[in-house]
């Protein structure tokens, strides 16, 4: 779509596209609106939240209970697109959780082996507990000490992601959604018949406006609650392996493996097929804030040496100290490590979506759908009001 200077007027406007933007629009869409999506890039781009090949997903959400059925929802979803467009999106390979007895892992996870049981045993899902023994003898690859409690969950994997954002937004433009892409929204301004979208070209006008900016949320907010939203810089490593056959997903669970330390946590994915030829791994970092404009995208050789050095060693058999590829993306994370999905504080046209404090896109396709619902019938049917400011 080019944009041009008339003051066209949607149902709904959507300010950006990633994870949670992308399945608002499909979800719009699928409801008959007249809907445009507005983003910055060309989705799926490597800029903001949502690349990497790959996220995890879980029905025994340690987070919390009022996870839990948007996981579920979010499952039947992509199951529903694979089922139509035949490409592939969840791999249900099971996720291992595996922390240090006692204190169950540092800073935000704590106790979490323990909370990921008592949400599952809560909301009657499966799960096993398991000793480091245990975990060794069923795969052999995952290094895990003596010193670790550990959790499976049979109903947790992977999601593709850029593939799941691909196919939402495809789905939503043959509905007859309209998409902007590589366009910058300057403002977002409510009125009391709407909302004008302007970005340096043209205004557009809509009744409801979602904001799912990502780590850029902060343009579109007063400065008094700039604070609540911190963007920390992320990075994903691919590691050579000694035989790729073990990582696939049909052997090979992903796993949540939180250390003493926050530098000690490491995630663990299997490795899809047609991806990058190497085993997915993670750190996560939470105590500095970026601007996304600026943030540093490369990944110098002396973090890759803190991350073998550290993060990974021992951790996994059968992997190199090779690094195939290492990217950067961000987390955008509110002091509390929850969601915000509510309102605008100055409009009650303005729905700002900002969900993933690192664990949201297992969740992307129910908020999508249930901000939809709330954006343009005035209500969701989903629970959403535990995510308010």
């Amino acid at each position: 779509m080019q944009a041009d200077n008339i003051m066209e007027h949607f149902n709904l406007i959507v300010v950006g596209l990633g994870a949670m933007g992308a399945a608002t629009l499909y979800q719009a869409a699928k409801q008959g609106a007249q809907v445009l999506g507005i983003d910055r890039f060309q989705p799926p781009h490597t800029q903001g939240s949502t690349h990497g090949e790959t996220r995890m997903t879980r029905l025994a959400v340690g987070e919390g209970p009022q996870y839990v059925p948007l996981v579920k929802r979010s499952h039947e979803i992509w199951q529903a697109l694979t089922e139509e467009t035949g490409q592939p999106l969840l791999y249900l390979c099971g996720l291992y959780t595996t922390a240090p007895k006692g204190t169950g892992g540092a800073g935000h996870y704590g106790d979490f082996v323990d909370r990921v049981a008592e949400i599952a045993e809560a909301q009657n899902l499966p799960y096993e507990r398991l000793t480091a023994a245990e975990v060794r003898q069923r795969h052999p690859a995952y290094n895990v000490p003596d010193s670790n409690d550990a959790i499976l969950d049979p109903n947790g994997g992977v999601i593709d992601c850029e593939a799941a954002v691909q196919v939402q937004l495809q789905l939503a433009q043959q509905l007859g959604a309209k998409a902007l892409f590589n366009t910058m929204v300057v403002d977002v301004v409510p009125e009391s018949s709407g909302v004008q979208v302007k970005t340096a070209e043209t205004t557009f006008t809509a009744d409801q406006v979602v904001v799912a900016a990502g780590g850029w949320v902060r343009s579109f907010l007063p400065n008094r609650l700039h604070s609540h939203f911190c963007v920390t810089r992320q990075v994903i490593y691919w590691m050579e392996v000694d035989d790729p056959a073990p990582f696939a997903p049909e052997h090979f669970p992903a796993m949540i493996w939180p250390g003493l330390t926050d530098d000690e946590y490491l995630g663990v994915f299997p490795m899809l097929p047609n991806r990058t030829p190497g085993l997915k791994v993670q750190t996560e970092k939470r105590n500095l804030d970026s601007n996304p404009d600026t943030v540093d995208r490369e990944v110098s050789e002396a973090e890759l040496n803190e991350f073998v050095d550290v993060a990974m060693r021992d951790k996994v058999k059968g992997v190199k100290q090779k690094c195939l590829s290492a990217k950067v993306c961000l987390y955008t994370e509110t002091p509390d490590h929850h969601f915000v999905v509510d309102h605008h504080p100055d409009s009650d046209r303005i729905i700002v979506v900002s969900p993933c404090s690192g664990h949201g896109f297992k969740h992307s396709a129910a908020l999508g759908e249930g901000v939809a619902q709330w954006a343009l019938n005035g209500q969701s049917q989903i629970d959403l009001s535990a995510f308010s400011w």
